[in-house]
């Protein structure tokens, strides 16, 4: 049977009103995260220059487009909720969203009802990562790669950090976003997999989500990139409400 599929509405400021479908069953990949919901916040105050809010490199990369078009890929995007709460926010932009194929039915009814911004689009690609990654993706260039409550199983850090480098290597300047909420002790290894593809953490900040009984659940935020990018490390707790 069907898993049933109820629509949930985002609107952490006037800039964004987003519509999200996902399953309310024990799908993993069909379930809206409080990982993916820090991205999306933490995105919209980026590009809405909310004060002191993000990254510097990321508010810059988002800010500094202008005409250009921004390419933008997410791993493991399951519902689509950060590529294209993106997509909605910001002008000029080409969103990529990958995961297994047991996401294509949920992702390709969350697109079709996507309003992206002027001049941005939002697609929708299988992609396993374990197999080769096609010629291509996203055209060969990328400016943002997003990753989302994907460190949770310790089984799959090598293959996810190896898609990371190598698209990192395609795209030196690329800027990575890794949005992730602890829950084993086992995730450490993603930070020690990371360093040792010279992906750095060029940024950290974190986040707190409203959770029961008046109790706040933390998301940490980091930037990853080449350790020859400019940066300001950084670390705040930034509350949501």
């Amino acid at each position: 049977m069907a898993e049933k599929l109820v629509e949930r509405r985002f609107r952490p400021k006037d800039q964004l009103d987003l519509r999200i479908w996902e399953e309310t069953g024990n799908s993993i990949a069909r379930h809206i995260w409080d990982a993916a919901i820090a991205s999306v916040i933490y995105l919209e105050q980026a590009i809405t220059k909310t004060p002191g809010s993000a990254a510097p490199l990321l508010e810059s990369l988002l800010q500094g487009q202008g005409s250009t078009p921004l390419h933008a890929i997410e791993l493991g995007s399951g519902c689509g909720i950060v590529g294209i709460a993106l997509a909605e926010l910001l002008p000029h932009c080409s969103v990529l969203l990958t995961d297994l194929d047991e996401v294509e039915e949920i992702v390709m009814k969350n697109i079709a009802v996507a309003r992206p911004a002027p001049s941005s689009r939002v697609r929708y690609q299988p992609l396993d990562w374990d197999e080769k990654l096609p010629d291509d993706l996203c055209d060969g260039h990328i400016d943002l790669i997003l990753v989302s409550d994907c460190t949770y199983n310790a089984d799959s850090l090598p293959a996810l950090v190896n898609v990371l480098d190598r698209l990192v290597q395609m795209s030196p300047d690329a800027v990575v976003l890794v949005a992730l909420k602890r829950r084993h002790d086992s995730e450490v290894v993603f930070f020690s997999l990371m360093d040792s593809v010279n992906l750095f953490s060029l940024h950290k900040d974190t986040m707190q989500l409203p959770s029961q009984h008046g109790q706040f659940d933390e998301v940490e935020l980091y930037c990853y990139g080449r350790k020859d990018r400019q940066y300001s490390h950084h670390c705040k707790p930034i509350m949501a409400s």
